[in-house]
């Protein structure tokens, strides 16, 4: 028999705070409650961590809209919600537009003219929230149970692979749109009371901290799988200050996340020490080639309130191109297949920014900086949990297999230059 939990969301006088809690009310004062009974199975929990995991959205924040919506809607039950328009609602479509042009031409020692012709970037035009999304990608139903985030990819692809040509070239990214009060405000239109509430028990974690451990322990696995996860144990406790790494193309501005003058300093539920990779390895590559310095406390903090740190998790993939655009640098997403763009990044100044998954980094997630590559493709990094490593040369391949294939925000590589 399927397991049900009921959802109880319950506004405290004076506070107007809503609490959401999951199984029994335990004993919640009735008198002071006004209990909105909501029905979610275990199995509908995990398909809204799946599949918003899947498109980048926070799960808990689009479950907890939806459970706003379906009391304004008079619905018992989210069961017969799909939570991927939810999720849509909270993310950005970026399509680059590239064109094909002449990028070099001369005369040979024959007197004969020569060209070369590349992808040039042309534009980038961002569809922002569902129905501008929906109205780009075309052949989707606002509301249809069906659609999975892989029909929602395989559709943006369709639709950029047909708009592309031997003279402009389209790709499309999803980002998340970390402005949730315009989200709530702006695109689902919820009340000012209902947003406020949405937003502070989604930043005090208040969902995960009601879930039964077997279904904590199942999100947490999903949150894995996508690399939503990087917690990682520092691996010293020293100093680095003023340290640079000059053995690659451009000298390095070097930060480990565990450095005593911010490790304890509180990110994401956590402190920068254990869930900080994200934030300190944006801070590496801005400081390096912007010449200005933030270190990781700056760059946390800015994580922080512009809604990237994720309780209990570490970062959205959404702050790398996010981080980098915010301080006035470039960036292009990579796939870690994409094994000659890398080493033309890396062997040209250019930094980059890789999520690792399980492996020789990371027992789950791990950001961290690439910062050169060797003639016989060995990458140098600038690991945040661990100076040791970064001394250290790897294999291009090794970091390639061991990146977050699954990761969002047009990652698991993100190249990023002046």
């Amino acid at each position: 028999m399927k397991s049900l939990r009921n959802l109880f969301i319950f506004t405290m006088i004076p506070a107007f705070i809503l609490i959401l809690i999951i199984g029994a009310s335990a004993g919640a004062s009735q008198e002071m409650s006004k209990p909105i009974d909501i029905v979610a199975s275990d199995k509908k929990i995990t398909d809204y961590a799946e599949k918003c995991a899947e498109i980048g959205a926070p799960w808990d924040i689009v479950i907890l809209t939806d459970t706003i919506i379906a009391q304004n809607n008079k619905l018992k039950s989210l069961d017969d919600i799909n939570p991927c328009f939810t999720a849509l609602q909270f993310m950005k479509l970026e399509v680059k537009v590239e064109h094909y042009e002449v990028i070099e031409s001369g005369v040979d020692d024959k007197g004969k003219v020569w060209t070369k012709s590349d992808w040039v970037y042309y534009k980038t035009d961002t569809h922002i929230a569902k129905n501008e999304i929906i109205s780009f990608i075309g052949n989707i139903s606002d509301g249809d149970t069906s659609i999975t985030p892989s029909d929602i990819s395989a559709k943006t692809n369709e639709k950029t692979d047909s708009l592309s040509n031997e003279e402009y070239r389209y790709s499309a990214t999803y980002i998340t749109n970390t402005d949730f009060q315009g989200v709530l405000s702006t695109y689902i239109q919820l009340e000012e009371g209902e947003i406020d509430n949405i937003i502070q028990l989604y930043k005090s974690n208040y969902l995960n901290s009601w879930l039964p451990e077997d279904l904590k322990q199942k999100v947490n696995q999903i949150n894995d799988k996508f690399g939503l996860t990087q917690l990682n144990k520092p691996s010293s406790n020293i100093s680095y200050d003023g340290v640079e790494f000059k053995d690659g193309e451009i000298a390095v501005k070097y930060y480990n996340q565990a450095d005593p003058r911010w490790t304890s300093n509180p990110y994401a539920g956590e402190n920068i020490g254990y869930a900080g990779c994200g934030p300190t390895s944006l801070a590496m590559a801005v400081s390096t080639l912007t010449g200005n310095s933030y270190d990781p406390a700056f760059m946390c903090k800015w994580a922080t309130d512009n809604n990237y740190s994720v309780n209990f998790q570490g970062s959205l993939h959404s702050i790398i191109p996010d981080g980098a655009r915010h301080f006035g640098l470039k960036v292009e997403g990579c796939k870690h297949n994409e094994t000659q763009r890398l080493v033309d990044a890396l062997s040209s100044g250019k930094l980059v920014i890789v999520l690792m998954g399980k492996g020789t980094f990371t027992t789950g997630g791990h950001f961290m900086l690439l910062r050169g590559i060797t003639k016989n493709k060995k990458v140098l990094i600038a690991d945040p949990a661990s100076f040791n490593r970064s001394k250290k040369k790897w294999a291009l391949s090794l970091i390639q297999s061991e990146s977050k294939h699954a990761a969002g925000a047009g990652g698991p590589f993100w190249i990023i230059y002046k």
